[in-house]
């Protein structure tokens, strides 16, 4: 350095100098060549103050440092008879000193560093690149105590304001921090418990809540199940629908009679047709007539026996506007039912599906299915393979692991329909199966193999 920064003040003043530039530079909305130069300036003039103050300081403190390092060096390794041993054979001169006992050795030294707080507990230097970003070099940082106590407030000086410049001996000084320090322990100790005490309280109120919201979770769906299966006679709703009419508990049918079943019946109009089942006393009541004729008995003991033993199971789907769709499931119910009232319908042959899908329908799925498995979908080469259903891995060559693979391949290929809408895509196929299959990406060589094997088989 020159003799003109030798002078720490003329280097202070020259760095406040280049801040207003540069403080000036950075209002502005563009930078000039001119402003490069005066930021390069400022940030010289920082750099230069620094490490003036830095060599300043290493140079103040090293000596300090050194005798330090000597003295705990010589506490770590000899005791002080052997060291004094060890000064009169190398020929040093030795003297007898009358001091303090916190200036023996590095006793003050030891003892500060460890009950001492000082500015360097309180601040740190968050990174060197800030020297060059002009941003705070310093952040202040709280004192993390040994003590949750939020009476202990030591972050400088003497902890619990014990000082051993104003104690006789060592001893002594560590009996007096002993002494403050018991102030606090009990307070620590009280709030840990309550504080214990606190959580637990949370957890059990946060188990029986969770219990009690599973319980009530638990009743809404018996609930919401129940109120699908069966609805009031008197508020049904007014659509296609059949009907099942069932005792509540068995007096007029039996073992024979599923599900109790009284009659099973349907409608186009259910609002209309459902109201001759309602009111019991009225005389043109259907049900009371048709258990009249049936069981032979009078009226008004089977009023009286029905009054309030009376259910109804309503079901409704899509294909319930087809007359005969309808007509189709209600005889299939009376087959396996066997309701005691009716007569008809009891020895047809009716299907599970009542709907039948076209045959172009499973051309289309298993061509789309096929495609998808060959061209896009990859198996695994692994020796094991997770089973879902299992929820383990097991050999990829045994029976589990093929039904393993189909699941996977299974599930894959839904996921890939939907996100395809492959369900309601079905006309694109038909009207042009190429566009189809070239829209769905990465198939175009397909349809040309397939092309080809059509004419070369048609040849």
């Amino acid at each position: 350095m020159t003799d003109y920064f030798k002078d720490h003040k003329n280097m202070h003043k020259l760095m406040e100098r280049r801040r207003e530039g540069f403080e000036e530079v950075m209002k502005r909305k563009k930078i000039s060549i001119d402003d490069q130069m005066t930021i390069n300036h400022y940030r010289k003039a920082v750099w230069d103050y620094w490490s003036s103050k830095y060599f300043a300081l290493k140079k103040d403190d090293e000596p300090k440092h050194y005798q330090g390092s000597l003295l705990t060096e010589s506490r770590k390794n000899y005791t002080q008879e052997q060291l004094a041993k060890i000064y009169k054979r190398n020929g040093y001169k030795c003297y007898t000193l009358t001091v303090p006992w916190f200036l023996v050795w590095d006793t003050y030294d030891r003892l500060s560093r460890k009950y001492f707080k000082g500015p360097a507990h309180a601040e740190e230097i968050e990174d060197t690149k800030e020297w060059c970003d002009f941003t705070d070099r310093f952040k202040t940082k709280e004192w993390v105590s040994p003590s949750k106590n939020p009476l202990y407030y030591w972050t400088k000086a003497w902890e619990y304001d014990v000082s051993p410049l104003e104690h006789t001996d060592v001893k002594e000084f560590m009996r007096a921090r002993l002494k403050e320090r018991k102030k606090y322990s009990h307070q620590v100790v009280e709030a840990k418990i309550k504080q214990k005490m606190e959580e637990e309280a949370t957890q059990q109120q946060q188990r029986l809540e969770a219990e009690r919201a599973e319980k009530l979770k638990k009743q809404e769906e018996i609930e919401k199940l129940r109120s699908k299966r069966y609805e009031s006679i008197e508020t049904v709703a007014r659509d296609p629908a059949v009907y099942i009419l069932c005792e509540k508990k068995k007096i007029f049918t039996k073992f024979k009679n599923k599900c109790n079943a009284l009659y099973v019946g349907e409608s186009l109009v259910f609002s209309s047709r459902v109201s001759a089942y309602q009111h019991f006393n009225n005389p043109n009541n259907e049900l009371v007539k048709k258990l009249v004729n049936k069981l032979k008995k009078p009226k008004d003991y089977i009023v009286q026996r029905i009054k309030d033993n009376v259910k109804i199971k309503v079901l409704r789907f899509k294909s319930m506007e087809n007359n005969d769709h309808r007509k189709e499931i209600e005889g299939y119910l009376i087959k396996r039912l066997n309701p005691l009232i009716n007569s008809s319908k009891r020895n047809g042959f009716y299907k599970r599906s009542f709907i039948e899908k076209k045959e172009d329908e499973d051309v289309y799925w298993a061509e789309v299915e096929y495609t998808y498995k060959t061209q896009l979908y990859t198996f695994g080469d692994t020796k094991t393979i997770y089973h879902v259903g299992k929820k383990d891995f097991v050999k990829r060559e045994s029976l589990d692991g093929e039904e393993a693979m189909d699941i996977q391949f299974q599930r894959s290929f839904n996921t890939w329909v939907k996100e395809n809408n492959i369900k309601n895509r079905k006309d694109e196929w038909k009207e042009d199966p190429e566009a189809f299959y070239a829209g769905l990406g990465g198939l175009r060589d397909l349809w040309k193999y397939k092309k080809e094997r059509e004419n070369a088989n048609g040849k």
